[in-house]
């Protein structure tokens, strides 16, 4: 028996995962389901720890312009080659986390924002060299990136429009719209709601995201990802061709979290490290017994084979699978352990009723 692939237990990184031999369970199905349904805007909603930034980080490894092919080499979406041909590496990719969009008051948070998105648009240091840009488009580069004593300092006109301002000069750079990626679109709003600024934070929000996701001629599709569904007439009106895929959907169900079958191959994948702990008796149902009660069966949807998925959150199931390396083998402690970490689903519940 050998030892299994490590475990990527708090790596969200995909091109981490894959460069540096981590266990990967595969989602990029993900990535043609995406092309096929071709939504202008698609947010997902799911609970905390349902891989959603491991996902974004795929797409984004994926799409972007300068993609690593070798990082899809066996996975899914691999096998699809004229989807590959067509997609992989072909677009300029806008990439924003905004779970650190955040303060005790509406003017540090909203510096947090500019500093993710200026940070984001210095990536792009080459658009101030582009022959295929003017003097005014530079100057518009410029102002999303200026420093002014160790802090970015961005007017609200161009903060308001940076996203989209972004968007058209990389579609004019490289002739190819733009994909947009924005995960945990949800955490500054949840933030402001408990600090007491929420209707500053919906408005600076909702123009950020009006001029980027629908007065934007620059933008081919975005994704956006958190864990509320906030109201489309707060923060999305106007929308055309919006899609709301929350985990009461069906659509995509399976790409998020673990399905029976990925828990079963995980576990089989690290057999080597239960039978370490729990003895050579070790069956595949003690090892599924053993999983922390947060890996619960959630049912999705009331019919299709959405309902037969269990869904559990991959943050609960690899750090269980790794304490397994920990454990001693064949100790009636051991045993009690694993048999016994049956952790509070309270939050997890939680989590889920926020989705509704």
């Amino acid at each position: 028996m050998t030892e299994s692939l490590k475990l990527p237990v708090g790596i969200e990184n995909f091109e981490e995962i894959r460069s540096d031999g981590y266990y990967y369970v595969d989602k990029t199905k993900l990535i043609e389901q995406l092309v096929d349904s071709r939504g202008k805007v698609n947010l997902f909603t799911r609970p905390r720890r349902f891989g959603k930034t491991l996902n974004m980080s795929m797409l984004k490894s994926f799409f972007e312009i300068g993609a690593a092919s070798e990082l899809f080499d066996g996975l899914y979406i691999s096998h699809n080659k004229k989807l590959c041909d067509d997609n992989m590496g072909k677009y300029p990719v806008i990439f924003l986390s905004l779970k650190n969009v955040e303060g005790l008051d509406f003017q540090a948070a909203k510096y947090q924002m500019i500093e993710i998105i200026a940070k984001e648009a210095k990536r792009f240091a080459y658009l101030k060299q582009s022959d295929r840009l003017d003097i005014d488009d530079k100057s518009a580069y410029a102002s999303l990136i200026r420093l002014e004593d160790g802090r970015y300092e961005m007017r609200d006109e161009a903060l308001y429009a940076s996203l989209q301002t972004l968007s058209e000069l990389l579609y004019k750079h490289h002739c190819r719209k733009t994909v947009i990626l924005i995960d945990e679109y949800d955490v500054p709003l949840d933030k402001a709601f408990q600090n007491g600024y929420y209707k500053e934070m919906v408005s600076l929000i909702r123009a950020i995201f009006g001029k980027a996701l629908k007065t934007n001629e620059a933008l081919d599709f975005a994704v956006l990802t958190g864990c509320l569904r906030v109201s489309k007439e707060s923060i999305f009106t106007g929308l055309n061709n919006f899609k709301i895929l929350s985990i009461t959907d069906t659509r995509f169900d399976e790409h998020f979290g673990f399905t029976d079958e990925e828990v079963e191959r995980l576990l089989a994948n690290r057999r080597y490290d239960f039978v370490m702990a729990m003895g050579d008796d070790t069956t595949d149902e003690d090892m599924f017994q053993a999983l922390p009660a947060k890996a619960v069966t959630i049912k999705i949807g009331n019919v299709s084979k959405a309902a037969n998925y269990n869904l559990p959150a991959q943050s609960d199931v690899l750090p269980f699978l790794q304490s397994m390396l920990r454990k001693q083998k064949n100790t009636d402690t051991t045993k009690s352990y694993v048999r016994n970490r049956l952790t509070s689903a309270f939050s997890f519940f939680r989590d889920l009723l926020k989705t509704k």
